[in-house]
């Protein structure tokens, strides 16, 4: 029988809501940035290889780096959204995912022949 945390058994020691074998750890995940705004949980279905470009690019930079890189899936997101939004080309003409894969490939191409 696993032991438990807390115990109401007579002769552990412990009163029910007995907090004392708690770690002291915190709940949760650890927050990576900190809180300059308010932040939403957004559910995205990808298709595998498209998580799988996602975490090469995190065993790269872990390579890269020699294992000091935290880098998240979210964070990599974020990222590509923050530079859309501040210096990236206009998708608001893309009528799907296919118009919006075209108008990235020409802005890329744009900016290597510069």
């Amino acid at each position: 029988m696993a032991k438990s945390r807390i115990s109401n058994r007579v002769g552990d020691g412990l009163e029910i809501g007995d907090t004392s074998t708690r770690g002291t750890k915190q709940r949760g995940r650890k927050r990576i940035r900190p809180k300059t705004e308010e932040s939403q949980k957004l559910t995205m279905i990808l298709y595998p290889r498209e998580i799988f470009v996602i975490d090469d690019i995190i065993a790269k930079a872990k390579k890269k780096s020699g294992a000091t890189v935290v880098l998240r899936r979210a964070a990599i997101i974020r990222a590509l959204i923050n530079w859309l939004h501040t210096s990236g080309p206009d998708i608001t003409d893309a009528k799907d995912e296919d118009g919006i894969l075209a108008i990235l490939q020409d802005f890329s191409n744009d900016k290597l022949r510069k």
